[in-house]
């Protein structure tokens, strides 16, 4: 497992298989921190899949959901899964606030992301 950390945020990579991450994002989701979350599937195109776990995140703004957009449009267009698992009560929130629940498979455990691959 790497660990990235940047201002408010923890980042835990591993990877999964050859294709395949699991993120885990501890702490906030915000404009200090989104150009390394998106530098992990951005720099390396073996990527396909990837399951976010969100349920340490305690804060997403408006560029931390555009870069999970961005992540979303990226993995299928690799004909991949960007998979959002076990987001907390916070985060959930925002999502469904801003309607993005209906955009992202979202599941209720990492496991349960990781058997959708």
């Amino acid at each position: 497992m790497d660990v990235i950390k940047i201002a408010n945020m923890e980042l835990q990579v591993v990877r999964h298989n050859v294709n395949s991450l699991i993120l885990t994002i501890i702490g906030r989701l915000d404009a200090q921190t989104v150009d390394q979350l998106k530098g992990i599937w951005g720099n390396d195109e073996s990527v396909h899949s990837i399951v976010l776990n969100l349920a340490q995140t305690v804060f997403i703004d408006s560029l931390g959901l555009a870069t999970l957009v961005n992540g979303l449009k990226t993995m299928r267009a690799r004909e991949g899964s960007f998979i959002l698992a076990a987001p907390s009560d916070a985060v959930l929130t925002i999502f469904e606030l801003t309607a993005m629940d209906k955009a992202f498979n979202i599941t209720q455990s990492v496991e349960s992301a990781v058997a959708l691959l």
